[in-house]
């Protein structure tokens, strides 16, 4: 059976296919003309003042920062007016507690911003399980999905040199140990889906190109994405891999770096989280 679906070989009658050239000249200029065809009809004074008043909600000094829990820390990201691109820090639950928290500045990303002479955004943090010494910043240019990934010294609130250090793609990592990530990235030749998200996921070791370390798993490159993690909490190493088919459908399949993946008998429209096996 085929497939009737148009495509760029054959559009048949859409007279929009070429914007699944989602990165070519013709798709970002029109979709310009589209931000500010809207602005044109809806950036009046009403939108000013609501967009002010939100500012100034966001930016309140006593808004109530939301925390991760990790070891013996809690880390925050905090923004207001002063710092538009953000503080991360970290504090103990003690001092969490009490009515003036005293909070250790890891990263102010205006700072970095400023040096680096980059549009960067925060896209989160993934530090080494345990010691939660050691982290991987994920850096976004501006917004978008892509990132870079850098390797973070927490003792010294730099980036270590010579660590991990990933180029700008969509996707993310997750530690397997304090040598092994996880990589789950669309960079590379055919690591990408036609979502341009992650289509494998990699081990890719200290030292060595992440380009060429080895695939321990893969989905179609017509489905939307794949990533994978580990959990902790068993007696031996359990892998899990999400194969996600499309934005509302999930596989979830469980095993170890080499051996054969087993799937999780359920809806693929079930939301699935994994605990101590």
């Amino acid at each position: 059976m085929t497939d009737p679906r148009p495509t760029l070989e054959a559009p048949d009658d859409d007279p929009y296919l070429w914007l699944e050239e989602i990165d070519s000249e013709g798709a970002l200029a029109w979709v310009e003309a589209q931000n500010g065809a809207t602005l044109a009809r809806f950036g009046d004074a009403r939108f000013a003042a609501d967009r002010d008043a939100l500012a100034a909600i966001f930016d309140r000094p006593d808004n109530i920062p939301v925390v991760a829990r990790r070891g013996s820390r809690l880390f925050n990201f905090w923004k207001d007016a002063e710092h538009p691109r953000g503080l991360w820090r970290a504090t103990s639950l003690d001092s969490y507690r009490s009515e003036q928290p005293q909070w250790e500045v890891l990263l102010d990303l205006d700072a970095l911003a400023a040096k680096e002479a980059e549009d960067w955004t925060w896209s989160g943090a993934s530090t080494i399980p345990g010691s939660h010494d050691r982290a991987i910043l994920m850096l976004s240019r501006g917004g978008a999905d892509a990132v870079v990934m850098r390797e973070f010294d927490l003792a010294s609130c730099d980036f270590v040199s010579g660590g991990f250090y990933l180029p700008e793609a969509k996707g993310g990592a997750a530690w397997l140990d304090r040598d092994t990530l996880l990589l789950s990235s669309a960079l590379g030749e055919g690591m990408a889906t036609s979502s341009g998200y992650a289509r494998t996921a990699r081990l890719w070791r200290r030292d060595t190109d992440p380009l060429a370390a080895p695939l321990i798993f893969e989905t179609a490159a017509d489905h939307m994405a794949a990533w994978a993690d580990v959990d902790r909490e068993t007696d031996e190493e359990r892998l899990v891999f999400v194969e996600r088919i499309g934005f509302f459908d999930a596989i979830v399949w469980i095993g170890d770096r080499t051996g054969p993946k087993t799937r999780i008998d359920l809806p693929t429209d079930a939301s699935v989280e994994w605990h101590r096996d």
